[in-house]
């Protein structure tokens, strides 16, 4: 499967940023992430299996979350997959024990896959 980052309407690639970031302070954390993104996604043949459930939750509306976890700390990818079978990395997260901020991340996700839906990105 090919996968791209999304961009929104101002250049910024959020998951790119999001990655470089967590790079620059907790670099097995960002070595993890890029590996499930290679693993799950890079490898992953449309019309092949489904994506692995331990790794890869459906949020719904097209909108799914990668799983990685590294030294008991979670993160989130969002990202959904086109009719041409590309998946598109939206957005990434922290995970937090707070639900409104999970929840606020979720809906930031969306707001970005219907950018992506309505070709607002690069």
């Amino acid at each position: 499967m090919d996968v791209k980052y999304f961009r929104d309407a101002a250049g910024r690639e959020p998951v790119r940023e999001f990655i470089d970031d967590l790079y620059h302070h907790r670099k097995g954390a960002a070595a993890k992430a890029v590996a499930y993104i290679d693993r799950v996604l890079g490898r992953h043949q449309p019309g092949g299996p489904p994506l692995p459930a331990n790794y890869v939750k459906a949020l719904g509306d097209g909108l799914f979350e990668l799983r990685p976890e590294h030294g008991n700390v979670e993160y989130r990818i969002y990202f959904t997959i086109d009719n041409r079978g590309t998946a598109w990395l939206l957005h990434a997260t922290q995970k937090r024990p707070n639900r409104r901020t999970e929840q606020a991340e979720i809906d930031r996700a969306y707001r970005y896959l219907q950018q992506q839906r309505e070709g607002r990105q690069q």
